[in-house]
């Protein structure tokens, strides 16, 4: 029963979860603010697709 839940996860992973490809670039910027309400984070990544 292992193998047909197995094989439907993966199935799902692999509708929702983006292709990269090996000439693809990842650009990432992560951003950390203090002060305000408190600390504040974020992050922001950038695909460029060759």
């Amino acid at each position: 029963m292992a193998i047909p839940v197995g094989a439907g996860v993966r199935t799902y992973a692999n509708e929702i979860l983006p292709t990269y490809h090996a000439g693809d670039v990842l650009v990432s910027i992560e951003a950390l603010v203090n002060g305000g309400i408190g600390p504040q984070r974020t992050l922001s990544t950038l695909i460029i697709k060759t």
